[in-house]
């Protein structure tokens, strides 16, 4: 059996804003990320740290602004982090 579409209406509402940031590793992803939650542009920034114990590390940069995201390592727990 197919699986079955689910759809709703347009909200019309503006969503939040979200930054992608790609590259190979070592290419200053993290940096960028906790250099951004310094900009007045940006509102609360949250991040979520997967193992790499860099979120505390990147909080030295001048301006860092965010918050990091607890989490028991589970993707359980990390999708109920998401979704909150």
């Amino acid at each position: 059996m197919p699986p079955k579409l689910k759809t709703r209406k347009p909200t019309g509402i503006v969503p939040w804003p979200l930054v992608l940031i790609e590259g190979e590793e070592g290419s200053g992803k993290s940096y960028s990320a906790a250099e951004f939650s310094a900009s007045d542009l940006i509102g609360q920034t949250y991040w979520i740290d997967l193992a790499e114990g860099s979120a505390d590390e990147y909080a030295a940069i001048e301006g860092a602004d965010y918050e990091i995201v607890v989490h028991d390592g589970t993707y359980r727990d990390i999708l109920e982090q998401i979704e909150a």
